[in-house]
């Protein structure tokens, strides 16, 4: 056989029509590379030769697991956020005013002293007198008339003129001395309480600025409060002025006190040195030797009742002397009608 150029090309056509032929015949059997035993149908000259398939790859076995996809790291998770802080160097300048408008002025005016003296419950709207009420008057007039006004006074309306006046805020001239400040507004609380307006000159108090600057206000409340039944109160006062006041009237009521609370121990030495200080009230002692000693107590006489002995003896349960009811004093007949 003679090996040309002619011959190789032969061969070489002769291979794919040979392929062609195997892929068909895989094709209709189902299995590849092997030819089908039955005879194709008798087809006519005129039929098309079947189109070649591709050989279908069997792919890769996987022995890793699938990468997951990617997910956008959330937001807001950081526990340590940020602090923004504002920048002031970039902050714009206040805007100018418009024209015509002048800069509105800063005034600058000293503080005035807390006045006590003018303090009050009452105004104008709520029936008082007028705040100039004392405009023209000279201050020693008035420190000298409030303690002249009437206590025992008959007429109700006198009365409510005269509670009135006490109780109006209105403006006193200042005193000469700095010393004399609060003088006009423990004179007004003193005539009240004389006048058994107990509950006024509690509220009077309470409308009163800097009333600790007045230690005469707090005699006038603490016996106040023992004539109201109020014997708490009154030891809350009395504790606040006993060491810082020498008078004999807080070393007394802290004995009632201390006899109040079952500190009898002190209040025995209380009254002892009540009568080293040469303290002349017999009455008083009486009461209190029974309160402290727990023995009954029996009162002849009661001169001169103050609210002090009249509270001992409601907390010792003796009987009030008939003497009591012939003092004119309003505050003391009020005391001795409630007790």
């Amino acid at each position: 056989m003679i090996d040309s150029p002619v011959s190789r090309l032969a061969a070489a056509v002769l291979a794919a029509v040979a392929l062609t032929a195997s892929g068909a015949a895989w094709a209709q059997t189902g299995a590849p590379g092997v030819l089908s035993t039955e005879s194709p149908a008798t087809e006519s000259p005129a039929a098309e030769a079947p189109v070649a398939q591709p050989v279908p790859r069997a792919r890769p076995l996987m022995l890793l697991p699938p990468k997951m996809p990617e997910t956008p790291a959330e937001t807001g998770t950081n526990p340590n956020p940020p602090i923004l802080r504002p920048n002031f160097a970039d902050t714009a300048p206040l805007p100018s005013p418009p024209s015509g408008v002048a800069p509105m002025a800063v005034e600058m005016n000293t503080l005035r002293s807390i006045d006590p003296d003018s303090a009050g419950t009452l105004d104008p709207q709520q029936g008082g007198f007028p705040y100039g009420m004392w405009r023209d008057t000279p201050r020693g007039v008035i420190e000298a008339l409030i303690p002249r006004l009437p206590t025992d006074v008959r007429s109700r309306t006198a009365r409510a003129l005269i509670q009135r006046l006490l109780t109006t805020a209105a403006g006193v001239p200042a005193p000469a001395d700095k010393a004399d400040s609060g003088a006009v507004i423990a004179a007004r609380a003193r005539q009240l309480a004389a006048m058994g307006a107990g509950m006024a000159v509690l509220d009077l108090l309470d409308a009163t600025p800097a009333r600790e600057t007045v230690p005469a206000l707090a005699r006038t409340e603490a016996e106040v409060r023992l004539g109201e039944n109020d014997l708490n109160g009154a030891c809350r006062v009395v504790a606040a002025n006993f060491e810082r006041d020498t008078d004999p009237f807080w070393q007394k009521t802290m004995v009632l006190c201390q006899a109040l609370d079952g500190a009898r121990e002190k209040a025995s030495l209380g009254l002892a040195l009540l009568r080293e200080m040469g303290n002349d009230d017999p009455a008083y002692f009486t009461l209190m030797d029974g309160l402290v000693n727990g023995v009954p107590v029996v009162l002849e006489r009661m001169p001169n009742p103050s609210p002090l002995t009249l509270a001992a003896a409601r907390v010792a349960k003796v009987p009030l002397p008939n003497d009591v009811v012939f003092d004119d004093r309003p505050a003391i007949l009020r005391t001795v009608a409630t007790s």
